[in-house]
């Protein structure tokens, strides 16, 4: 998946996000959406979120808080 999304000719915003998602998601063992939503983060200079999803504490750079 990772060398369609960085084909060339292939234009996406934030092409980066997804090369980390793809990362955390082969890395970490965690859900994509999760993946895709902690990379999402990352890129926004954040380090805290809400959330029930214990995936998120196997990233290291999140700090994930309960409702």
């Amino acid at each position: 998946m990772t060398s369609f999304v960085n084909l060339p000719g292939l234009r996406i915003k934030r092409k980066s996000v997804f090369d980390r998602a793809f990362e955390l998601y082969v890395t970490l063992g965690i859900d994509y959406i999760d993946s895709y939503h902690a990379a999402l983060l990352e890129a926004q200079g954040q380090s805290a979120l809400y959330s029930y999803d214990t995936d998120f504490d196997r990233v290291p750079s999140l700090q994930r808080h309960e409702p």
